[in-house]
């Protein structure tokens, strides 16, 4: 079971209600929570029962944000692109999801390789392949080295993100 806290839908207050019931939340029975003072802060639980695909593809991304170098990183991201490809493909009878599956894993192995460019370019400034030292390194980078590794860093994740809109 997955859970969501989003505020409750009150004029001029942001709101993912709709967006929760669209995507198979449903309201938990309790009483709006206020985690502090004033109208707007009320928030209300949502749940969702999960398949067993997309509990997979939850435990990956937990993964991925887990991930204290560029290694476990690059691998949770390449299990999280597998367990996507597989949950759009199916069965693989209608030729309309292989099509769609086909091109998301060719899409998300192209980003994939923007991403190894830019942590490549980080480790080597760094020295190192952990995510500590390499955030204590950055604030040297300069010039073309920092713009290349940002525009990779662009590419990769904002492919994977929807950067390149291929689902219209």
């Amino acid at each position: 079971t997955l859970f969501a806290l989003t505020p409750t839908i009150r004029p001029k207050a942001a709101s993912q209600e709709d967006s929760l019931r669209k995507a198979g939340f449903s309201k938990v029975d309790v009483p709006e929570t206020q985690l502090f003072p004033g109208e707007i802060n009320r928030v209300s639980l949502y749940r969702k029962a999960v398949k067993a695909g997309e509990r997979l593809q939850f435990r990956k991304m937990v993964l991925l944000v887990l991930a204290d170098g560029i290694f476990g990183f690059l691998i949770a991201w390449e299990a999280m692109s597998l367990t996507s490809f597989f949950l759009v493909i199916g069965d693989g009878a209608n030729a309309a999801r292989r099509s769609a599956a086909y091109t998301y894993v060719v899409m998300t192995h192209i980003a994939t390789g923007f991403i190894l460019f830019a942590f490549l370019g980080l480790a080597q400034h760094a020295g190192s392949l952990n995510f500590a030292q390499i955030a204590g390194a950055t604030g040297s980078l300069g010039g073309w080295q920092r713009d290349a590794i940002f525009l990779c860093a662009l590419l990769g994740f904002g492919t994977k993100a929807g950067l390149i809109p291929l689902h219209i």
